[in-house]
């Protein structure tokens, strides 16, 4: 578990980067092309959104945190 503090804008940058280091990214070789796609388990803006979305309109007069948990099949923020 990790405790991010600071900022508004570097804690949801820190918090999107651990997502992105802990979430699943799948490769595919495009046919007939000599390159890679990349797909990530969740839509990365989607993910951003979410982790804005929590942090902007959370309750600010209950003590508590925003919380990312990360599941074999599911993310909850």
């Amino acid at each position: 578990m990790s405790v991010l503090q600071g900022r508004l804008d570097q804690i949801i940058e820190d918090t999107n980067q651990f997502i992105i280091k802990t979430i699943n990214k799948s490769a595919q070789i495009i046919p007939g092309k000599m390159q890679r796609e990349e797909h990530w388990e969740y839509p990365l803006i989607a993910l951003r959104e979410a982790v804005i979305n929590a942090i902007c309109h959370r309750d600010y007069q209950v003590s508590g945190n925003v919380q990312v948990r990360i599941f074999d099949s599911r993310l909850q923020i």
